[in-house]
């Protein structure tokens, strides 16, 4: 049997391994930015993009000055 592809940022989260804390800021994160996109986000390999950005640190620097405004909030 196949396994099933992450249909949401919170299964691609716990895919690439988040511990509680930093899946709640990712999940956040991605649902304020790209709520209405999700399901494609997460099927394009996009939002495990940026789960590996957040996961390796780097979700500051890869994000644009909204995306920085945002994490400062949710930090």
């Amino acid at each position: 049997m196949k396994k099933q592809e992450p249909l949401t940022y919170k299964e691609v989260g716990k895919a690439v391994g988040m511990k509680p804390l930093m899946l709640a800021r990712y999940t956040t994160y991605m649902q304020y930015r790209w709520k209405e996109q999700e399901r494609t986000q997460c099927l394009s390999g996009y939002a495990q993009e940026w789960a590996e950005r957040f996961k390796s640190g780097m979700e500051y620097s890869a994000s644009d000055g909204a995306g920085r405004k945002l994490l400062d909030e949710i930090h």
